[in-house]
């Protein structure tokens, strides 16, 4: 502040008013409050005039220029860093505006689709009913009221008497391939789709009679269109079925087909209701349902072993996980017309994150009901 009254007295004292000098500073980068305050406590002395004696005509009057100071008073400039640091603040301001806009644009971001799909999966094993109905399209939400008298596939399926809950299971998608393919909706949107199968080569009893082969193909498909920035849920079916059984004959080794194919596809597509003529149901024998039987007390026996071993069980019965106990894989394999209903408990539990405590094994037909006991884990 002394160094901006000192320039203020010599300017005064050069006749400079208080407006160019107020500008002068400004230009020099002084802040306009301490312009002022300068301006009001300096006090410049009365300059003494010279006496007009001291005049002549070879001597030239110097003038003074009142618009701008001498040349050798110069305004007060504040350091030169200062104004490199402001401009450094400036930009650096800046540049968080830009990041922190990017940021919250990626944060902002919705889920890839095949994030959408995962998270559907999740929230029905979760029985988070309330957050998978939220990634429903509205066509297919309009579809459930029409088949099921509700607009929540989550109510839909768990009052189903289809494979809706077992296809969700881990035990399942554990082991089937997954595809991603494209999709197109009865409007002609552009969506994608996830396709989930499972196929089991079935022989002698599992297949239905000794000699006697098939295969059991298991699909759940779900497909997604965009909506603005977001994807949502337009489509869901699950399908299970079964090659023609090839047994030997009673009169020769020549193998007849033993039945037709037997398709059972649940009725949940929003889009493409089925028309058809409605499947076959594929009931299984007796033999199968005592075969089952048998499986899932092998298949329990294991996941105690399993158990003992890492103080948890499983999340999936997939034969991988007991090999290294001398687990008959058979067992793992389950009879025709009957899946393997694998429930372990708290809900979403995996070895990856919350360990599982407890289960439910049971074996059941294709129309979801079950054929054999409900065992629960013994730990």
């Amino acid at each position: 502040m002394e160094q901006l009254k000192a320039y203020i007295q010599q300017a005064h004292q050069q006749g400079q008013a208080d407006d160019q000098i107020r500008q002068s500073l400004i230009r020099a980068g002084w802040n306009l409050e301490q312009i002022n305050v300068a301006l009001s406590v300096t006090v410049t002395p009365p300059s003494i005039s010279q006496p007009a004696i001291y005049q002549s005509q070879d001597i030239a009057t110097p003038t003074v220029n009142t618009e701008q100071a001498p040349a050798t008073i110069s305004p007060i400039r504040l350091p030169k860093h200062k104004s490199k640091l402001s401009l450094l603040l400036v930009g650096v301001t800046a540049l968080l505006l830009i990041i922190g806009g990017s940021v919250f644009a990626l944060l902002g971001q919705t889920k890839s689709y095949q994030g959408v799909i995962q998270k559907f999966i999740t929230d029905m094993q979760h029985d988070n009913g309330k957050a998978a109905d939220k990634l429903l399209s509205p066509a297919a939400k309009t579809h459930f009221q029409k088949v099921a008298g509700t607009s929540s596939f989550y109510t839909a399926c768990r009052q189903s008497e289809q494979l809706c809950q077992p296809l969700f299971s881990a035990a399942f998608l554990s082991k089937a391939t997954k595809k991603y393919t494209s999709y197109t909706a009865d409007n002609h949107v552009k969506g994608e789709e996830a396709v989930y199968t499972e196929i089991q080569s079935l022989q002698g009893n599992q297949a239905g009679g000794p000699g006697c082969t098939s295969k059991s193909t298991t699909t759940l498909t779900i497909a997604v269109v965009p909506s603005g920035n977001s994807w949502l849920v337009d489509y869901i079916n699950e399908d299970v079925s079964a090659s023609a059984q090839l047994c030997p004959a009673a009169t020769g080794t020549t193998s007849v087909p033993a039945s037709s194919t037997a398709t059972k596809p649940t009725p949940v597509n929003p889009t493409k209701i089925p028309t058809a003529t409605p499947p076959t149901t594929c009931t299984p024998t007796q033999s199968n349902i005592d075969q089952a039987k048998s499986d899932t007390q092998a298949i329990q026996s294991q996941l105690e072993a399993y158990f003992t071993d890492k103080t948890y069980y499983p999340s999936d019965i997939a034969y991988s996980n007991f090999s290294s106990y001398g687990a008959d894989q058979n067992a793992f394999n389950p009879p025709a017309c009957i899946h393997f209903v694998f429930t372990p408990t708290p809900n979403g539990c995996s070895t990856a994150s919350q360990n599982c405590q407890h289960y439910v094994l049971y074996g059941a037909d294709t129309n979801g009901k079950a054929v054999t006991p409900q065992l629960q884990s013994l730990n």
